[in-house]
C-alpha cells in the first residue's frame, strides 16, 4: 500500500500542514447544538470578562481578574459570534462599551488616558476573537494562531504607548521613545538608590547578609549602585524581546483556554494528520530560523559583533528561546509517556528534570530545554513524514468502513477468481 503514495515528495511535504480529515469527521458527528439558556450565559459572561479585562484595575479588581477577563473574554465571545443570534451578538459588542461610556460621564471619569487604556483593552478583546474565529472558520494551525494572537497583543501596547507619547509630548518619533524609556528607568533607578540609601534598608541588609557588616554605608551603596546601573542597561538592551515574551505568554493563555474550550464544544480547529488532538507544531522554517539564530548567537560570544546587531540577536534568541523551551518539557513529558508512566507522574519528572537543569545551570538551561525541543520537533518532523504514507491509508480504509481484514478477504477473493479464470 505505501508503494501507492511515492508521488509524495518526502523532502519536501511539510506534514504539520495537513490536515485529520478523520477528526473532523468525528467532530462534525459528535458535535451537540446547545441551548438558548447556554448562549445567553456565555454572551453575559463574555461582556462581563471584557468589561473586567477593559475597566478591572480603576474598578479596584485583583489583577487574577482581570488577566482572566482578558484570556477567557475572547474566547467566550468567539463563540457566541460564530454559533449565537445576532442580538447576543451585539449585546456582547454593546455592553462592555455602554458600561464604560456610563462611568466617563460620571464625575472624575474623563481621565484621557484611564479611558483610552479601557479602549485600547476593549479593541484587544474584540481583536483577539476575531482571530479565533478565523481560526475556527479557515483551520489555522494552534502555531498560527498563537503567532497571531502574540502580533495583536504586540499591536495593541505599541498603539497604547504611541497614543500616550502623542497625548503627552504632541508628536512622536525616535527620539521621543528612546527618551521616555531613558526617564522612565532614571526615576527607577533614583527612587531605588533612595530606599537603599535609608537606615532601615541597610540594617536590614547587613541582618540579613553578615559579610555586608564589613562595609561602610557609603561603600554598600557605591556596590548598589553599580549593580542597579548593570541591571538597567541590561534592560534596556533586551526590552524588545521582555515586551514580546510578555505578549507570547498571555497569548499562550488564551489559545490553551481556546483549547480547552474546543475540545469541550468540538470545536473544529485544524488538526494535524499525525494527531489526535489540535497541538502546537512549528514548522520546518521554524527550527532552520532557531539554528541560524543560536548558531549567531554562539558566534556573538566568542567574537563580539557591533552593539546593535548583538542587541538583535540577543533579543531573537530570547524569543524563539522562550517559545521552543516549552517543546523541550513536553519532548521530557513524551519520552515518558511513550513508557507508559502515567499522565500525572509524567508532568512531575518533567517539572523535577525542569527545576533541576534550571537550578543548576541558570539561564543555560532554557537554552538547553529549547534545543531539545528544537531537536525533538526536528526528529517528529521526519518521522512523520516518512510514516505519512501508512497513515494516509489507514484513515482512508477508517473513513469508507473498510477494516484490514474485509481488504485481505477482497484481494484473496480477487486472486482466487483470477486462477479460476
Amino acid at each position: 500500500m505505501p508503494g501507492s503514495f511515492d508521488f509524495f515528495p518526502d523532502k519536501k511535504i511539510d506534514v504539520s500542514q495537513i490536515r485529520n480529515t478523520r477528526i473532523i469527521a468525528e467532530f462534525n458527528r459528535t458535535r451537540k447544538e446547545l441551548p438558548f439558556s447556554l448562549h445567553l450565559i456565555m454572551a453575559i459572561a463574555a461582556a462581563i470578562c471584557i468589561y473586567f479585562a477593559a475597566d478591572g484595575l480603576t474598578l479596584g479588581l485583583p489583577l487574577l481578574f482581570v488577566v482572566s477577563g482578558m484570556c477567557l473574554g475572547p474566547v467566550l465571545a468567539m463563540y457566541v459570534f460564530c454559533n449565537s443570534p445576532i442580538y447576543l451578538k451585539l449585546a456582547t459588542v454593546l455592553i462592555p462599551v455602554a458600561a464604560i461610556g456610563a462611568k466617563a460621564l460620571l464625575p472624575g471619569g474623563k481621565n484621557i488616558i484611564g479611558l483610552a487604556s479601557c479602549l485600547f483593552m476593549y479593541l484587544l478583546c474584540l481583536l483577539v476573537s476575531a482571530i479565533l474565529m478565523k481560526t475556527s472558520l479557515s483551520a489555522y494551525t494552534k502555531t498560527s494562531c498563537f503567532l497571531l494572537i502574540s502580533a495583536a497583543y504586540l499591536l495593541i501596547t505599541i498603539g497604547f504607548a504611541a497614543f500616550v507619547l502623542i497625548y503627552v509630548k504632541g508628536n512622536i518619533s525616535v527620539s521621543i521613545i528612546t527618551n521616555a524609556i531613558n526617564v522612565f528607568f532614571n526615576s527607577v533607578y533614583d527612587e531605588s538608590i533612595k530606599i537603599m540609601s535609608s537606615e532601615d534598608f541597610l540594617k536590614q541588609i547587613r541582618l540579613m547578609l553578615p559579610a555586608a557588616s564589613e562595609y561602610t554605608d557609603e561603600k554598600l551603596i557605591s556596590l548598589f549602585s553599580d549593580t542597579l546601573k548593570t541591571s538597567i542597561e541590561t534592560v534596556k538592551t533586551i526590552l524588545p524581546a521582555i515586551v514580546v515574551v510578555t505578549c507570547m505568554v498571555f497569548s499562550f493563555l488564551t489559545v490553551e483556554l481556546f483549547t480547552l474550550f474546543a475540545k469541550i464544544f468540538k470545536i473544529d480547529v485544524f488538526v494535524c494528520v499525525m494527531d489526535d488532538f489540535w497541538t502546537y507544531r512549528p514548522s520546518m522554517a521554524s527550527t532552520i530560523m532557531y539554528d541560524v539564530v543560536f548558531l549567531a548567537y554562539i558566534i556573538d560570544l566568542f567574537a563580539p559583533l557591533p552593539d546593535n546587531i548583538s542587541a538583535a540577536i540577543t533579543n531573537l534568541i530570547i524569543i524563539m528561546v522562550a517559545s521552543m523551551s516549552v517543546l523541550g518539557v513536553r519532548a521530557i513529558y513524551s519520552f515518558f509517556r511513550k513508557r507508559n508512566v502515567r499522565h500525572f507522574l509524567c508532568a512531575l519528572i518533567a517539572l523535577g528534570i525542569v527545576s533541576g537543569i534550571t537550578f543548576m545551570t541558570g539561564t543555560l538551561g532554557f537554552l538547553l530545554l529549547s534545543t531539545v525541543g528544537v531537536t525533538f520537533v526536528s526528529i517528529r518532523n521526519k518521522h512523520d513524514a516518512m510514516m505519512l504514507p501508512i497513515k494516509l491509508a489507514e484513515d482512508r480504509a477508517a473513513a469508507s468502513g473498510v477494516s484490514d481484514d474485509e481488504t485481505e478477504k477482497n484481494s484473496d477473493y480477487d486472486n482466487n477468481s483470477d486462477i479460476n479464470r
